[in-house]
């Protein structure tokens, strides 16, 4: 668990969040039932499609005279072809279940194009006009949280700062969440290699370790060069510990 988790004083929230969840055990120990999990992979493919937004927002709101978080701007809208494949990761993993996915619009082929298209709430309006039946699909803990990122990414007087602590806490959750999964010897006893090979997209893997890392570090950083940035700190973590944990109880029909 990063340190700045316990500096935060979140220790308990984030582990209800994540590696506590019922779902996290569940699929630790090899208790979740398989229309749980697909519900969780429905539910999180349609999240990560519409979080694009969000996510390229963040990278771009980062000012070019802030020289000190330039190498986090640069990894986030690096990180812009690796959520392309994430997507393709969620396919593959959802063709071997047996679930059908909803037709989302199409990733373009640049951030630029992405965020020209779909930048602010464009993505999420366009899912609700031209494809309401996907919409209607969303469940209320996936449009509630989707509402939240996209809304203070596209809002002004919301700061850069405040965007980088939503994003680290984000995945810091789903790299300690899956960690604890693929290092449970239940789950790899009865695992199949697919399913493996899944889970370590977000907790056996360097690339991600490194992405997690330089946003905790860019975090912790925000704190250090003012401590009057911690309650801002602050209340992006409490915010995203409430919506995943209603995204990880969402599996078990729990809101």
């Amino acid at each position: 668990m990063s340190e700045l988790v316990n500096s935060l004083g979140v220790k308990e929230s984030f582990l209800a969040s994540s590696l506590n969840s019922n779902f996290v055990l569940g699929l630790a120990d090899g208790t979740l039932h398989s229309d749980q999990f697909n519900t969780w992979l429905y539910q999180d493919y349609i999240f990560v499609r519409l979080v694009f937004p969000f996510a390229l927002a963040t990278g771009e709101r980062i000012p070019d005279s802030e020289t000190a978080y330039k190498p986090l701007k640069d990894a986030i809208l690096g990180n812009f072809e690796v959520l392309k494949k994430e997507l393709a990761l969620f396919r593959q993993r959802a063709a071997a279940n047996g679930v059908i996915l909803p037709v989302v619009p199409e990733v373009k082929d640049t951030v630029e194009e992405e965020l020209n298209a779909y930048g602010g709430l464009k993505l999420l309006r366009e899912i609700e006009q031209r494809y309401p039946q996907v919409y209607n699909e969303v469940s209320p803990f996936n449009i509630s949280y989707v509402k939240f990122l996209v809304e203070v990414a596209a809002d002004p007087r919301v700061s850069w700062k405040y965007l980088i602590a939503l994003y680290w806490i984000i995945e810091q959750c789903y790299r300690d969440s899956f960690a604890s999964v693929i290092n449970s010897e239940k789950f790899n006893h009865a695992a199949d290699q697919g399913m493996k090979e899944f889970v370590s997209w977000w907790g056996k893997n360097p690339h991600f370790d490194e992405f997690v890392n330089i946003l905790g570090k860019s975090t912790q950083q925000l704190i250090l060069d003012d401590e009057t940035n911690r309650p801002l700190v602050l209340d992006a973590v409490r915010n995203v510990l409430k919506h995943e944990k209603n995204f990880f109880d969402g599996s078990f029909g729990l809101r």
